[in-house]
């Protein structure tokens, strides 16, 4: 059995890292995942793909940092499928939370893979790392209360979908709907 580590969450708070085994776990139907999608731009491909990918990230989680990328990568050679980013900013990760705060601002300008990408860059994600990316898109790292309860959408869905571990990826397609972590979802994602 394959394991790997993971940011890891037990209703909605962060009890730091755990290993986690290989699995495809079923999640809800996939008009749920459509549900979650809904009103989001995908961040790889165009909407109503054959193949949807839900990611979840914490832009301060070591293993999210390391690895959503090979993700996106995949999911972009794919000729019919999609990647949407949703936010699941740990509670042990303080500097998580205002991250997705920008990361929200920066979707509802259509700014979204740019600051994606910038979260992103670097070996970790640093209070000065944050205030410079959310500077020079002009950003706020406390956002409005739209953003906030975007936010809170956002973690209620990952909670909803009893899922327990970042970055996860739920894949929906035409013959199931399972959340994988990064390693297994490269694997199915052919």
């Amino acid at each position: 059995m394959i394991r790997t580590l993971r940011c890891f969450a037990v209703a909605g708070l962060a009890v730091g890292y755990a290993y986690a085994g290989v699995g495809g776990r079923p999640v809800h139907a996939r008009s749920l995942v459509m549900d979650l999608v809904a009103g989001h731009k995908p961040l790889v491909g165009k909407a109503g793909a054959a193949v949807t990918v839900v990611g979840f990230i914490d832009y301060q989680c070591p293993s999210c940092r390391a690895h959503f990328g090979d993700v996106e990568r995949r999911v972009a050679q794919m000729p019919n499928a999609s990647l949407y980013v949703l936010q699941m900013p740990l509670p042990s990760h303080p500097i998580a939370a205002p991250a997705a705060t920008v990361a929200l601002e920066a979707a509802e300008r259509g700014e979204f893979p740019q600051v994606h990408k910038a979260l992103l860059a670097g070996k970790e994600l640093t209070w000065a790392s944050l205030n410079g990316v959310a500077k020079r898109f002009g950003l706020s790292v406390r956002g409005d209360a739209g953003i906030r309860q975007e936010l809170a959408a956002e973690k209620k869905a990952f909670l909803d979908l009893k899922l327990s571990f970042v970055p996860v990826f739920v894949i929906s397609d035409s013959g199931s709907t399972q959340a994988y972590g990064w390693r297994e979802a490269l694997g199915r994602l052919k």
